[in-house]
């Protein structure tokens, strides 16, 4: 059986196969060019159909026995930057390159074709590959906490947070810092400063769905010594798997940032800079993860505050992600080389199993 066979392969193959820097792999570099043509090779060695997509794309295909039946996909990126872990994105197409290794060596043919994409396609590319998906994985290290914080081994995604981003305009008067009273300041960073511990708080409050709100980019004009800040602007991150809980928390939030600055003789202004809609993961996705999971190792359940690249795949298939633990840094492989390829033995595993499973749904509920 497939989950069996899947338990050899990741330690060797995922720690020593890669003999790419792939910790410096970051945008359309040298280094991505080399990582690219490293996973086009591995495609072809496990007999997949490969096609060349645009610069930063990579789609290789194992056809299924009935070939009309939609494609199953497995994806996600090989860039990382230093902040994140060598295998950031990259286990995913590990992941679902050692799952077609293995289904050459076994030779195991699944009901429907198995994709593997790197990248972001363009529309066109997806439809040449294949013109239907039923199911977009992705197997993913936790950007956070939560599985090493529960000692679980697995998460089900059950929901990856809309992200709404505003810029947060507060204008007073520039003076001097020693030759104006305490009381007849219109500080903007001291209004800011309240602002900012605003935030905090209301997101801490209940709300239907779990939300988060972080501070970015704090500017201040004149930013000099001796000068009472005259302007201060600073970029505002409020996420949540529920888009009615982003506007609730938006709207107290300018309700009493503008209770703040009237108290203080300041103006303020709350301009959104860009918004992406939560992405909900369907309840069949979500307990087809949870039955591999389970069988697998200790799982939690919890929704993504991250972004990732299933969103936009979203709009032309249901979407299902397996997070393994963060490293925290690109050192943890040589710190703890044990642990880290254990959990992405354990990763790759689960999503051997939730395939081989979904695989078998899938082509019964559409035979039925």
């Amino acid at each position: 059986m497939l989950s069996k066979q899947v338990k050899t392969f990741p330690l060797t193959p995922v720690t020593e196969r890669i003999e790419l820097d792939l910790l410096n792999m970051t945008g359309l570099t040298s280094w991505h060019t080399e990582g690219k043509t490293y996973l086009l090779n591995q495609m072809e060695a496990c007999d997949m159909e490969v096609m060349l997509g645009n610069k930063a794309t990579l789609l290789g295909k194992v056809p299924g026995k009935n070939p009309s039946l939609p494609s199953i996909v497995i994806g996600s990126h090989m860039h990382t930057t230093a902040e994140h872990t060598r295998y950031d994105g990259l286990i995913g197409l590990l992941a679902g390159l050692e799952i077609a290794r293995c289904l050459k060596e076994t030779g195991t043919c699944l009901h429907h074709t198995l994709e593997i994409i790197n990248g972001t396609p363009s529309a066109d590319e997806l439809q040449t590959c294949s013109k239907e998906k039923a199911l977009y994985l992705e197997i993913h290290t936790e950007q956070g906490p939560v599985l090493k914080e529960s000692k679980k081994q697995l998460g089900v995604v059950t929901g990856i947070s809309g992200v709404h981003r505003f810029r947060v305009t507060v204008e007073g008067e520039t003076s001097h810092a020693g030759s104006t009273p305490m009381n007849m300041r219109r500080d903007a960073l001291v209004g800011a400063a309240q602002m900012v511990v605003l935030l905090e708080s209301i997101c801490q409050q209940q709300y239907y769905e779990h939300v988060v709100g972080t501070v970015e980019n704090l500017q201040l004009e004149p930013n000099l010594a001796g000068l009472i800040p005259g302007r201060v602007e600073f970029d505002m991150d409020i996420r949540s798997t529920e888009e009615d809980t982003i506007h609730q928390v938006v709207a107290v939030f300018l309700k009493m940032a503008e209770a703040v600055a009237a108290t203080k003789g300041l103006r303020v202004k709350l301009e959104c800079i860009s918004k992406k809609a939560p992405l909900s993961i369907r309840e069949y996705v979500q307990k087809g993860l949870a039955k591999a999971c389970n069988a697998t190792a200790s799982t939690a359940y919890f929704p993504s505050g991250a972004d990732y690249d299933n969103a936009w795949l979203a709009s032309v298939a249901p979407v299902g992600m397996i997070f393994i633990p963060g490293m925290n840094n690109a050192c943890d492989l040589q710190a703890d080389p044990a642990s880290a390829a254990a959990d992405l033995a354990t990763g790759v595993e689960a999503m051997a199993r939730a395939l081989m499973l979904f695989d078998e749904e899938l082509l019964a509920a559409r035979v039925s």
